[in-house]
């Protein structure tokens, strides 16, 4: 029970964790200057602000092992009742909040309702919906070795398409899966790449399935955990080799990429549940850090929703970002301003995060 118990305590700091980097880095991008650390790729090249959705890819196989053996007694109606609803849910939250961000980027024009045709039909929550539909609906109809084996056939399938056909795909250059910026370019309601890729979540889903049954199976004992560590490195050094001798296109969703934040996220989820401590040693930091894993989306959502109001706020004819740059931080670089500013919404969502978590309500999809 106490590995359970701690176990769960590393999935939530795994997410949250998470959270709060691609919370900062959504807001830098907002906020006039992006601190080199947040930064995401460019017309190519890869940093870790890249992996972020990846990163909850993997946490959403990790969790569907856990919900999936809830309902392993329930009758097969039920099951796929509750896989539609939460794919549903997922969607429709994902469509809302594109349909906000789109909104949002049309700046002065925001009623131009014939600029609705470059809305974003399949952004990222929409793909992770899909993803996590197909992944549970194959896991519990069809096995885990079967769905295993189907879902590398589909990564190694999206790996050739995006690194030999990726600039045809998408018309201008293929966007990173990562961080969702809130002026996000639309360049077309349904393209291939968006389509493509629900197939390289799927396995990155899959494969976080995978580490926690592998866990459920063997506990937590150092040579589990060993056993992960080497997994997690076999994949990095994989990645990080096929980044240097591969000709494919150098964007993030690339085989490279893909097998570096797998290799990534094994390490990091197999460290935290060796070091972090038992229930009656939660703490300050790790705290805080778990509020936001035990409600992801709702935080998200609002952390989104805070930004693009907070840049809106005007003093003295100044949007409050720049306003605050040049009063409070002039001493310090837009960047550094941007940093500040990022770390006061973060705490301010902290917050929000400590009620909801206090009061039970949780967004689950």
């Amino acid at each position: 029970m106490q590995h359970e118990s701690r176990r769960s305590f590393a999935l939530d700091v795994f997410r949250g964790l998470a959270l709060i980097w691609l919370i900062m880095a959504a807001l830098q991008s907002e906020l006039n200057g992006v601190f080199s650390v947040f930064r995401v790729s460019e017309e190519g090249g890869q940093t870790l602000s890249d992996g972020l959705f990846p990163t909850f890819l993997f946490a959403m196989g990790l969790s569907m092992a856990h919900s999936l053996e809830k309902f392993r007694s329930h009758p097969l109606i039920e099951i796929l009742f509750h896989l539609v609803k939460r794919g549903v849910v997922l969607f429709f939250i994902g469509g809302l909040l594109n349909l906000f961000l789109f909104w949002h980027s049309r700046g002065d024009n925001p009623v131009d309702v014939t600029a609705i045709k470059w809305y974003q039909v399949l952004g990222p929550l929409q793909r992770m919906a899909i993803g996590y539909f197909m992944s549970a609906f194959a896991l519990k109809f069809f096995g885990e070795k079967p769905s295993f084996v189907f879902g590398l056939i589909l990564l190694c399938l999206y790996w050739a398409v995006i690194s030999f056909a990726g600039n045809i795909l998408t018309p201008n250059r293929l966007h990173s899966d990562g961080v969702v910026h809130l002026a996000h370019i639309y360049n077309m309601p349904i393209d291939l790449k968006s389509i493509s890729v629900i197939f390289a979540q799927m396995a990155l889903v899959l494969f976080g399935y995978a580490v926690e049954t592998y866990l459920n199976k063997n506990g937590k004992a150092a040579d589990t955990l060993l056993r992960l560590f080497f997994l997690g490195f076999i994949c990095f050094a994989s990645g990080w080799l096929l980044q240097r001798i591969s000709v494919c296109t150098p964007v993030p969703s690339a085989p490279g990429f893909t097998l570096l934040a797998m290799g990534a996220n094994v390490v990091l989820y197999s460290f935290l549940i060796l070091t972090l401590p038992g229930h009656g040693m939660r703490r300050g930091g790790l705290r805080f850090i778990e509020n936001f894993g035990k409600n992801p989306l709702l935080i998200y959502l609002a952390a989104i929703i805070l930004a693009a109001f907070y840049v809106h706020v005007r003093i003295e004819e100044m949007v409050l970002p720049a306003y605050l740059n040049e009063t409070l931080f002039r001493a310090l670089t837009p960047e550094a301003g941007a940093l500040v500013q990022g770390f006061v919404l973060v705490i301010l969502l902290g917050g929000l995060a400590a009620f909801l978590q206090k009061r039970k309500w949780h967004l689950r999809a």
